[in-house]
């Protein structure tokens, strides 16, 4: 029971810092609403604002509900693919927006909201106790056994 309640509170915590994550610009004042989903595949960025369900932001959102339901529910496919689509896209971004020598120029704390709140995910799903199978109801003949030997 322990275990899990910390679970929840860790996937309290990343939904805070991913919200948080949302609010505060990345990288030069751009927020994650800014950095579409295509562009992180291609080199290079585009100039057009994606909307924010073709965006970074939108992907962590989806992610961040699928990985909350997953541990809430005890589901851990769901729990590890909600986790999977917050963590690739953001990681994309940071690979596409680093230069040569792994530095992110320009960096703020947006991004480093994400980070924590994905980190505090993977922690969530380390930490959550698979459902416990239901017990099985006893055989009838071994409580008529039990009866007949009363």
């Amino acid at each position: 029971m322990v275990r899990y309640l910390l679970a929840v509170l860790l996937v309290a915590i990343g939904a805070v810092g991913a919200v948080a994550g949302f609010c505060r610009p990345w990288r030069g004042g751009q927020h994650a609403a800014d950095f579409a989903l295509t562009d992180l595949l291609t080199p290079g960025q585009s100039t057009a604002s994606p909307g924010f369900a073709a965006s970074v932001a939108g992907a962590v959102l989806v992610g961040l509900l699928a990985a909350a339901i997953g541990v809430l529910v005890r589901v851990h496919w769901l729990a590890v693919a909600g986790w999977l689509v917050c963590a690739v896209p953001t990681g994309l971004w940071a690979l596409q927006a680093a230069d040569d020598e792994f530095m992110i120029p320009d960096l703020q704390a947006g991004f480093t909201n994400a980070a924590i709140a994905i980190a505090a995910l993977l922690l969530a799903l380390l930490v959550v106790p698979a459902r416990r199978a239901p017990e099985a109801a006893p055989e009838p003949r071994a409580l008529e056994m039990e009866k007949g030997a009363r």
